[in-house]
């Protein structure tokens, strides 16, 4: 903001300049800004994409896999003394 009252005090810039200039750079900043994070409405808008990667992938690490003998089907057991 200074720097665009400051270029409009030599009289060498109109505020349109100053204006212009400034959403120029709001819409660069936002472009910028949604490469590395999600929209703004997100709950998670204040952490970067790579984090949550990082923890959708860890995510995926913990479930259980088919050699885990707890998801394992129990076939032929039966109930009480045999």
């Amino acid at each position: 903001m200074m720097i665009a009252l400051s270029r409009m005090c030599d009289y060498k810039h109109h505020w349109q300049d100053a204006f212009v200039g400034g959403v120029i750079g709001l819409v660069f900043a936002y472009i910028c800004y949604r490469q590395h994070y999600p929209p703004l409405g997100n709950m998670a808008c204040h952490k970067p994409y790579v984090c949550l990667l990082i923890q959708t992938s860890m995510k995926k690490e913990e479930t259980p896999t088919a050699d885990n003998a707890t998801s394992l089907p129990l076939e032929g057991i039966t109930e009480g003394p045999v």
